[in-house]
Order: C-alpha cells, then structure tokens, then sequence
C-alpha cells in the first residue's frame, strides 16, 4: 500500500486511514485479527531530475506499508481482492 504527499506527515496519516480501511474490509470477511498484519514500513523522500538546471528537484514523500492476510476460505479470495481494490 502506497501513498505520496509533499508533507511526510499527510503522507503518513493517509497511508494509515488506507490500512485501517483494509483492515476494516478483512474483517468484513471474518478473517480474525491474528490473521491480519503488517509487514513492514518505508518511507522515502521522492525526487525528479530537472536537466535544464541540472538538479534535483524534492517532489515530496513515498509511504509504503505491507499487508498480510492470512486467507483459510479460498472461495473468498476473489471477493476479497475486488473490494481491496475499490479503495
């Protein structure tokens, strides 16, 4: 899950309010809490080259977090990604 914002701490609050929403959606399917989880958190500053001056120009940041659903209804699956993806 990816999220970007000029301001670390917008960027890292929406990419929270997403994880929370996905967590929420994984309930909806009655996938217990110990089977939800995340893996992992990055944050990076993001840059673009500007060639006509010759320089980095900062353009804001990049939160990425990993999720984990650990999935034992297999026939959920399908209906799970698709409401994942709606968000």
């Amino acid at each position: 899950l990816e999220t970007r914002h000029r301001n670390l701490s917008e960027a890292k609050k929406e990419n929270d309010k997403r994880v929370d929403a996905m967590m929420r959606t994984a309930a909806k399917f009655n996938i217990p809490k110990e089977k939800l989880k995340t893996t992992g958190l990055n944050i990076a500053p993001q840059y673009r080259w500007e060639n006509i001056n010759n320089k980095q120009i900062f353009e804001g940041y990049i939160v990425s977090r990993s999720v984990q659903f650990t999935i034992d209804k297999l026939e959920q699956v399908e209906e799970l990604i698709a409401e994942l993806t709606k968000m």
